[in-house]
């Protein structure tokens, strides 16, 4: 399988030192390019202020520092909020990770922390749970993500028991399998073939984690057939100078478009790539995010202590940009969560007086094009996305715990 490519372009910026034992809050050329951005998206090709370009081979979209809807359109509108305050003492979450939707528009959320999948109706109605803490058929360690398989199956991903097990959509369960691989976020194309996030694979820590070294090639999406077995990739993994660096800087977020592209967004890196159906590098959307990214450093520090003892601390000096990243259902949005303001990690600050950390969600069309920035406010570290037919989900796990669903206006609507 071909793959292009790319390594990651390094700029001068701000950096913010993060302490490890601290929890993170944490295809086509141009001459095709043209007119399909001309017929997706909010405005004609004149609006837009951006570049296009060939580099290597490989379109590169840059947005400007406007985006296409203009600075101050906000196009989420909030319609629905599960698992808030007031709701039934058994519908509340703890830690809503992943969402999917059933044909019939039943609502599925995978709470990490209670090890459970929670059921609701299009009307927002809670009906029943399943799933609980556990080794046994059905049970769970450490779940990570779902997905909806063809056929109404529901596919659950548990990086505890490293094992992907099956539900019917009532809960029942069907089976699972052992993989021998870190486990993260997966997802599934319109044949069945799961797609995972191999958050193990180029870390030097897996050893620690009990994942063997595989001799597979190193792609940041594996493909696998019904056994688990890896048939092939998309995206491969940089290599970073450190200990941990390469989990954190390979880390993305993948969706789909109705086409079978794979589409994936970088945690740390200003950019969301698009892969054809058969793993080919086709197009480089560079986000133009509120600060730049910068080349990460790792530094180990160690302490010596009255006792005779010595302690390490091991900082990260990058930006984590993105938590999340979905597609619509129609193909004709793209999301990402985004971090507006970076952690404020200065020493010898008081907690009163930190900077708290914002968040947005930046929306593109389907070709990349930056058409708005919604801004969420300060109380949405580590918030998930997922798109179901109804609208876009922001799943809040470290914040008020609660799933909101909204609806994206378009200026003038």
């Amino acid at each position: 399988m071909s793959v292009n490519r790319l390594i990651p372009r390094s700029s001068p910026g701000n950096t913010s030192p993060i302490l490890l034992r601290f929890r993170l809050h944490l295809f086509l050329l141009p001459l095709l390019i043209s007119p399909f951005l001309t017929a997706c998206g909010g405005g004609s090709d004149g609006d837009w202020a951006g570049s296009i370009a060939l580099e290597d081979g490989v379109t590169h979209l840059y947005n400007p520092e406007i985006p296409l809807w203009g600075a101050d359109h906000q196009p989420l509108v909030e319609k629905e909020v599960l698992g808030a305050d007031g709701s039934d003492i058994e519908a509340l979450f703890s830690q809503p990770i992943g969402l999917i939707t059933g044909r019939d528009g039943t609502r599925y959320v995978l709470d990490a922390k209670d090890m459970r999948v929670l059921r609701f109706d299009r009307e927002g109605s809670y009906l029943g749970s399943f799933g609980r803490e556990g080794e046994g058929p059905g049970e769970f360690s450490a779940p990570v993500a779902l997905a909806l398989l063809p056929g109404e199956v529901i596919l659950i991903a548990d990086s505890g028991n490293r094992r992907l097990s099956r539900f019917t959509t009532d809960g029942r369960f069907l089976d699972s399998e052992t993989l021998q691989r870190g486990l993260g976020q997966i997802r599934v194309d319109r044949s069945g073939r799961v797609h995972i996030h191999d958050q193990s694979r180029g870390m030097t820590i897996s050893i620690m984690m009990g994942v063997e070294d595989s001799k597979e090639e190193s792609t940041l999406i594996d493909i696998l057939d019904d056994a688990g077995e890896r048939v092939g990739g998309f995206g491969l993994v940089e290599e970073y100078e450190g200990f941990m660096l390469s989990s954190w800087m390979n880390k993305v977020y993948p969706a789909f478009t109705p086409g079978d592209s794979m589409v994936m967004n970088y945690m740390g890196k200003d950019r969301i790539e698009v892969y054809t159906p058969d793993g080919i590098l086709a197009r480089v959307v560079h986000r133009n995010l509120p600060y730049v990214p910068v080349e990460p450093v790792e530094e180990t520090r160690q302490t010596a202590h009255d006792d005779g003892t010595m302690s390490f601390s091991m900082f990260f000096e990058f930006d984590i940009q993105s938590t999340g990243f979905a597609v619509s259902p129609d193909g004709r949005y793209w999301a990402a969560l985004i971090a507006v303001t970076q952690t404020d990690r200065r020493e010898g600050v008081e907690e009163e007086d930190e900077i708290p950390q914002e968040w947005a969600v930046d929306l593109f069309d389907s070709t990349g094009r930056w058409l708005a920035r919604h801004p969420l406010g300060i109380d949405f570290p580590q918030a998930g996305l997922d798109w179901g037919p109804a609208g876009l989900y922001i799943l809040n796990p470290e914040g008020d715990a609660a799933v909101y669903r909204y609806e994206v206006v378009p200026p003038g609507v």
